[in-house]
């Protein structure tokens, strides 16, 4: 997939790690979403 989609140079220089948030994943998401919206409701 990779290979298909990125762009030739962040192939070359990127590199796929395994998450080290495990199942803290969907708390930063959800997180992460409720900040965009704070940020969009204040401007």
């Amino acid at each position: 997939m990779i290979e298909r989609e990125a762009l030739p140079h962040s192939r070359r220089v990127c590199e796929v790690v395994p998450a080290q948030l495990g199942d803290a994943i969907g708390d930063v998401a959800a997180l992460t979403v409720a900040w965009n919206g704070l940020g969009q409701a204040l401007s």
